[in-house]
């Protein structure tokens, strides 16, 4: 019984560090579609590498797809940030959506973002 305890604490630790890490996410929407950013797990950091600025917004290199500054939010730790469909996605007033695409995206506070 005292081992199952030791290993149960980290454990739970670890899911209670991943839960609070993403509460922050809980509550946003994207600026433009209008639409929750979360639901649970679509959201995580993503390394800058991944991200190219360019005149009018981002560029996600791994699917090369552009992200307008009007959809762009200030990331809270200065990192980026994207959260995902995670199913196809159709909605009368916005189009459509394909699992993957950027659903929020997050950008850290710069001089020249200070604007979206």
């Amino acid at each position: 019984m005292r081992r199952s305890v030791k290993i149960l604490i980290p454990a739970l630790a670890v899911v209670s560090t991943e839960v609070m890490a993403h509460e922050w996410y809980t509550g946003k929407m994207d600026p433009v579609t209008g639409f929750d950013c979360c639901a649970g797990s679509e959201c995580a950091p993503i390394p800058e590498s991944e991200v190219k600025e360019m005149p009018g917004g981002y560029i996600y290199l791994p699917t090369g797809e552009f992200i307008p500054y009007l959809r762009v939010q200030h990331s809270h730790d200065w990192q980026f940030h994207r959260c995902i469909y995670q199913s196809e996605f159709f909605n009368l007033d916005q189009g459509s959506f394909r699992k993957g695409d950027t659903r929020c995206f997050f950008a850290p506070h710069t001089e020249i973002g200070a604007a979206f």
